[in-house]
């Protein structure tokens, strides 16, 4: 992506949510089910909520690069 200059630059309010599973390799196999099966959840509730975007860990640069492009030309097609 070219470089803007600074008179097209302006700020997004971006919200983000992490969630992070401590002590997740140590679980057992049921357990870990168990946890996976919360997160699905809390996934299925923030889409509910109007959350458009989920990215997992390891977060890979190119689909974070890519998800903030998406939501930034979704923003610019609702301008008026």
């Amino acid at each position: 992506m070219p470089p803007e200059s600074d008179d097209n630059l302006h700020l997004e309010i971006g919200h983000v949510l992490f969630i992070d599973i401590v002590g997740y390799s140590k679980l057992l196999i049921e357990e870990q089910k168990e946890r996976l099966n919360q997160l699905t959840e809390i996934v299925l509730a923030t889409k509910q909520a109007g959350f458009i975007e989920h990215l997992t860990k390891p977060v890979e640069w190119d689909r974070l690069q890519n998800a903030v492009e998406r939501l930034l030309s979704r923003r610019r097609s609702l301008e008026p």
